[in-house]
């Protein structure tokens, strides 16, 4: 798919990048990977040609992109940076369909691909289509930057340490995102990261990269059971070392599906007030989802709610429905939602997976979990 043979990058007395020679498969997501100001970027930027090699060739499906006209090189990759680069006057739809209606897409194609997105990221288009970047959280707004460049379906995605300024919860759901999302959408994708935890976690191969050479191309797995010298080993790290497992993978992580109560999901809007109360006390917990026949979801009824409708036990759920509810995905880390309930207001999330709702996740349903372990 992406192959470099014997590229360089010279500027004045200074080499950027000495000799990149390795080849990238298709569909596969590799990492680049090294210290400040060692080649990593310069590389990367060469593929859509925002810099150009001093020597040497980049060829894409087997075409030296140098012949490829700039402009129509770059609508045929998608690009996503650390800082996101959304255009705060526009909305993010518009943002998204940028490039799609650039390409000629007809507006009815380019908008149902924007709800398409947004939805693929857990980003309700009804809600988000028409706010602006500033109406979205830093997370949220890297949410969007990922999926703008899948707006136009490119072969290839470019990013360059995009998940670097977001705070430890958010880049790791981020992170889970993506790995999700690959499976899904089976990209070319060339990841910029200074963080080895990071590249292991994402990719199907590294090259770890030192003063403008690869020292190492090759497998997580291999990379960590097999580091090519002292640089490679230090990179990694002792302690990065003893946390992988064999597989030279992350330790599997809870994620939201491990701590969710599926039970509290289900068609109730036919239920009365003294039949929910009754469900809620049987299965434990402080919440349920209703949704209809066909799967969709109507809302949530709260314990608190159903108390307070206890004198009027004969009143149907459905008139109880509270539709302000927050949905996360079913791959998020455990970590990441036990920090979200306690430090905000938040009470009961709804985890979805494959657009369904699947089960609810309040602090009573964490509780009866570790009890369980």
């Amino acid at each position: 798919m992406i192959k470099f043979e014997g590229v360089r990058k010279v500027y004045n007395d200074f080499t950027a990048v000495k000799d990149f020679s390795f080849q990238i498969g298709k569909g596969e997501l590799v990492a680049l990977i090294g210290p400040s100001g060692c080649g990593k970027t310069t590389g990367l930027r060469m593929i859509n040609r925002l810099i150009e090699p001093t020597s040497g060739k980049i060829l894409i499906d087997g075409e030296d992109i140098a012949r490829k006209d700039p402009v129509e090189l770059r609508r045929e990759i998608g690009y996503v940076i650390q800082q996101i680069g959304l255009l705060p006057h526009i909305t993010i739809g518009k943002n998204i369909g940028l490039v799609p209606k650039l390409k000629g897409w007809k507006e009815k194609e380019y908008i149902n691909r924007v709800d398409e997105l947004l939805d693929m990221v857990g980003l309700d288009p009804n809600q988000y289509r028409d706010r602006y970047p500033s109406e979205l959280s830093g997370g949220q707004q890297q949410r969007v930057g990922v999926i703008r460049a899948l707006a136009a379906e490119p072969p290839i995605i470019l990013m360059d340490e995009p998940f670097s300024a977001l705070d430890p919860i958010s880049r790791e759901q981020l992170q889970d995102e993506l790995v999700r999302l690959q499976k899904e959408i089976n990209k070319t994708i060339v990841f910029v990261t200074h963080d080895m935890d990071e590249a292991l976690k994402i990719a199907d191969k590294v090259a770890v990269i030192q003063n403008g050479c690869i020292v190492q191309f090759d497998s997580p797995e291999n990379i960590i059971k097999h580091p090519a010298n002292s640089f490679v080993e230090d990179f990694i790290g002792e302690k990065r070392l003893k946390m992988h497992n064999e597989i030279g993978k992350p330790e599997k992580k809870l994620t939201a599906s491990d701590v969710m109560d599926s039970h509290a999901v289900g068609e109730f809007s036919e239920y009365s007030v003294t039949e929910g109360l009754a469900l809620i006390d049987e299965i434990n917990t402080d919440c349920l989802a209703i949704i209809g026949f066909d799967k969709e979801l109507l809302g949530i009824v709260t314990r608190k709610s159903l108390e307070n409708n206890k004198m009027d036990g004969g009143k149907k759920l459905k008139e109880l429905i509270d539709e302000d509810v927050i949905t996360i995905n079913c791959v998020e880390g455990c970590e990441s939602v036990i920090s979200k309930l306690i430090y905000s207001n938040i009470e009961e999330f709804l985890v979805i997976k494959n657009h369904e709702v699947v089960g609810v996740i309040t602090k009573k349903s964490i509780l009866k979990y570790f009890a369980k372990q």
